[in-house]
């Protein structure tokens, strides 16, 4: 298994801040192990659902801001 990374770590973190602000009779949160497969699968999807809900918010606000995609 690979070591825990920064940004996993940050990510954990703010989510378990997160969830303890959560009334817990309102929500069924629970945990489970994920393959590696399965875990890039959803993040892949998480990060897409992200980035068009962000470029929708500027295309509607009509901002002059620009928003630049770099890959490498």
């Amino acid at each position: 298994m690979l070591k825990e990374g920064i940004y996993e770590q940050i990510i954990n973190h703010k989510l378990k801040n997160e969830l303890t602000k959560l009334e817990i009779g309102s929500y069924d949160v629970g945990k489970e192990k994920l393959d590696v497969e399965e875990a890039r699968k959803l993040l892949s999807s998480y990060i897409s659902h992200v980035t068009r809900r962000a470029l929708k918010f500027v295309r509607d606000n009509e901002s002059d801001d620009q928003i630049a995609l770099i890959t490498k």
